[in-house]
């Protein structure tokens, strides 16, 4: 059909590490440079099919480069003469996509939830939730697995569907009372002996209530899909990642004030003395994997950057700590042994 645009995959069209600053189509490699001339085409095409006289505009070098080649192709400038619509077109470098899936965006319960609990077992995007504290087994072991675990796909529940949706949505202060207001809601209409407190919800709180429907097996049975979320808000909280979580956090947002101040050198020795091998590491500091999400993070966020003598002793540095610190490691985990 003539009216049938097909885009090519654009799967690689990510912008070089490092940005381009102002080259143009000649500075990018060979099958880089194939891929915009071909999405050029493309583009051509499906404008020429709708009629359009685009207007384009650009954020970020590749889609500066991606905008002045549709600008300068001779069959685009012959449509445009000719095209009677006209259209606004943005281009977007995806400099970002790694961002998403290495940063630790706001403060969402849900995330942390999503990143610290170990994941169910042939699932993506659900966890494994301690039902232990249900029970009457004692155990020290938190990953005993006589007992089912849990998890937070409920949606048979509304009370837990709601409060999933106060995880995604709400900060994790207001988060947690949206848990205990539900909790004890729960027990008053199972005529349990709760009592709500003000102030501060902490996990121990959480906890407490929690335990009353221990021993109660219908009240257990009409609420067990909103504990399983309770406990998993609970569990997350205790956790010892969670303290670390936060510092990646706070790091981030950092990164993101300064970022049109500092230059990457900058951050870089920023960096540096926190990099410390096994044996010096403390539970709260960062480890090997970790520090490769935060370059990732930060390499990303950062944008086009100058090269220079500056920066390659910088990294220098950074590569020499890091490798140091992986010689180090009694034991690598698979990251780490897919990188070496």
């Amino acid at each position: 059909s003539a009216e049938l645009g097909l885009l090519p995959a654009l799967a690689g069209l990510v912008p070089p590490p490092g940005g381009l600053a102002e080259l143009g189509l000649g500075a990018l490699p060979a099958a880089l440079r194939d891929a915009v001339r071909g999405l050029v085409a493309e583009l051509d095409a499906l404008f020429g099919a709708m009629g359009l006289r685009e207007e384009c505009f650009a954020v970020g070098a590749l889609s500066r480069v991606l905008a002045a080649e549709l600008a300068g192709f001779p069959p685009a400038r012959n449509r445009r003469r000719a095209a009677a619509n006209r259209a606004s077109v943005v281009f977007v470098d995806r400099t970002l996509d790694l961002a998403g899936a290495v940063g630790h965006h706001g403060d969402s319960l849900a995330e942390k939830i999503l990143s610290v609990l170990p994941k169910l077992p042939g699932h993506k995007t659900d966890v494994m939730v301690n039902m232990v504290e249900l029970t009457a087994l004692q155990t020290p072991d938190e990953a005993c697995c006589i007992i089912a675990p849990g998890c937070l796909a409920q949606p048979n529940n509304p009370a837990a569907k709601a409060l999933w949706e106060s995880f995604m949505n709400l900060k994790q202060k207001e988060a947690v009372m949206e848990a205990r207001r539900h909790l004890v809601e729960a027990a008053s209409r199972e005529n349990l002996p709760i009592k709500m407190s003000m102030g501060e919800v902490t996990p121990e709180q959480l906890s407490s209530y929690v335990q009353l429907f221990k021993n109660n097996f219908k009240a257990l049975e009409s609420h067990c899909g909103l504990l399983q979320l309770v406990l998993a808000a609970v569990q997350t909280l205790k956790h010892p990642q969670i303290s670390k979580w936060d510092n990646f956090l706070a790091f981030e947002r950092l990164l993101l004030q300064t970022v049109g101040e500092l230059e990457m050198p900058s951050v870089l020795n920023q960096l540096l003395p926190m990099i410390k091998s096994y044996s010096e590491r403390m539970q709260d500091d960062y480890t090997c994997e970790d520090f490769f999400v935060l370059l990732v993070y930060m390499y990303s966020v950062v944008g086009e950057i100058k090269n220079g003598e500056e920066l390659d002793k910088a990294e220098e540095e950074v590569k020499k700590a890091l490798v140091k610190a992986i010689c180090d490691e009694p034991e690598l985990s698979p990251l780490l042994q897919k990188i070496t």
